[in-house]
């Protein structure tokens, strides 16, 4: 009877760390899947908040040529003039 029990503790052992071995194959595969699922998102990110960015840049260079326009500076500062005048300083 000892023999017996002393054998299915052995055998389940044996089967147990085998399925462990098993068992840990895909947890490195999960845990490379997710990895790369991650560089992705990233990457993603990382293109879109570049793109943003450019976007961004373009606009504040848009304005700025047209904030630099002669004829809309010169309507500034008439516009900055006539408000002076007329006494409604901001």
């Amino acid at each position: 009877m000892k023999t017996t029990i002393a054998t299915v503790i052995l055998l389940s052992s044996v089967f147990a760390g085998s399925a462990f071995a098993n068992e840990s194959q895909p947890r490195d595969v999960l845990e490379s899947s997710l990895q790369r699922s991650i560089q992705q998102e990233v990457e993603v990110t990382r293109s879109q908040v570049k793109a943003e960015n450019q976007l961004e840049l373009v606009q504040y260079f848009a304005e700025f040529k047209f904030a630099l326009n002669p004829s809309r500076v010169a309507s500034t500062v008439a516009e900055a003039a006539a408000d002076y005048l007329a006494g409604n300083e901001e």
